[in-house]
């Protein structure tokens, strides 16, 4: 039986501001869970944001209901008896459970000496691939776009052929100028960009018009799924959405790719289903960052490892981390290979409970971490 359940909210500190077309941040907050059973044993989960108040109420409901090893064969039993279907609350309850079933397999790896991924279901358990996910530029010049390039330069990993990176913060025409220049440096690389919705419909016609031949896909476009599939009608060009609902991607042919999150469909154990329906549809699908730290980076690499995904390497913004609360530090989208190399029981990271209670001090400091601007676009 499960002892206590205790959300705690930290504010997460990186090593530079991250720009996007919707705002900029130097910390994200994040929300902590932490349980422990009977024996002792202490499972960790997380999910982004300032959620603390719902995880921690609804952690509590969950685990009154249902014994540490029910918790991962209960969700649909659980969800008709209290999740409230049809309002906005429906989306942050689903996140909820997912930090629920995240601490749930860390606590019963660590109960049963095996890795979490041995509770996903059968799987290939590759070793998966991640890569950086890079933020837009600090500036709009021309100097600026170098200075990115020699950044590019210094940790492209050569098992990966992508480069992936945020715009839609500046004018459309800086975009297209600096995917042009990286094009240039790295012909061989596939350019994935991201527009956080920031282009209206005459936008990204033009910056597809000038990029087309230059990217292999381009994230959320516009702020409509349905403008989104339009333009993957009209060019050669992949176009992907965060968009989960699977009524809407079934009616939308122009969509080539999806990439979620574990806590946007539900937990980990829901991965498999969600990827493989979408697979169904004939679409690319790969794990997205949503501003995880280690711990839920290493849950990513479960997730990745039991799918066996290859359609492309999955995300990770673990390299713009500059303090994180695991026993070490922080994780890398390159050291995939350290945790299969030393993989422990549960998720496979020690959570320092000092670095916790530091973090935590900085959120009750300073309070939730929010954009610190608006769109320049």
């Amino acid at each position: 039986m499960i002892k206590s359940v205790t959300a705690i909210p930290l504010n997460i500190p990186l090593v530079k501001s991250l720009l996007l077309a919707n705002g900029s941040m130097n910390s994200f907050t994040t929300t902590l869970l932490r349980i422990e059973n009977e024996e002792g044993f202490v499972g960790w989960g997380e999910v982004h944001g300032n959620v603390c108040n719902i995880v921690d109420s609804w952690a509590k409901s969950i685990v009154s209901h249902f014994s540490l090893s029910e918790l991962l064969f209960s969700r649909d039993q659980f969800a008709a008896e209290v999740i409230d279907f049809g309002t906005p609350m429906q989306h942050e309850e689903w996140r909820a459970w997912s930090a629920v079933e995240m601490a749930a397999l860390d606590c019963l790896g660590k109960l049963k000496n095996l890795p979490s991924s041995i509770f996903l279901g059968e799987g290939q358990n590759l070793v998966p691939k991640f890569l950086r996910y890079e933020y837009a530029l600090g500036r709009e010049d021309e100097s600026c776009v170098e200075e990115f390039i020699d950044q590019i330069s210094s940790h492209q990993s050569s098992y990966t052929p992508w480069i992936e990176m945020k715009i839609g913060r500046y004018n459309v025409e800086f975009d297209i100028y600096c995917i042009k220049r990286i094009k240039e440096r790295f012909p061989e690389k596939y350019i994935s960009v991201d527009a956080n919705m920031a282009f209206d419909w005459s936008s990204a016609r033009n910056f597809l018009d000038q990029c087309g031949d230059d990217i292999r896909l381009l994230e959320e476009p516009v702020a409509s799924v349905v403008e989104s599939s339009r333009l993957g009608t009209k060019y050669d060009v992949a176009i992907a959405t965060h968009c989960t609902n699977k009524n809407v991607l079934a009616a939308l042919d122009g969509i080539s790719a999806v990439v979620f999150s574990v806590d946007s469909v539900g937990g980990m154990r829901q991965c498999a289903s969600f990827a493989g329906f979408v697979k169904g549809l004939g679409k690319y699908t790969w794990l997205r960052s949503y501003l995880e730290t280690s711990l839920g980076f290493a849950a990513m690499w479960h997730v990745a490892s039991s799918l066996g995904l290859k359609d492309r390497p999955h995300q990770s913004i673990g390299h713009l981390i500059r303090k994180d609360f695991i026993d070490g530090d922080p994780l890398k989208p390159e050291d995939t290979l350290r945790i299969e190399g030393k993989l422990k029981p549960g998720l496979g990271v020690e959570v320092d409970e000092a670095k916790v209670n530091s973090l935590n001090q900085a959120y009750e400091q300073d309070g939730p971490q929010r954009y610190y601007d608006v769109s320049t676009y």
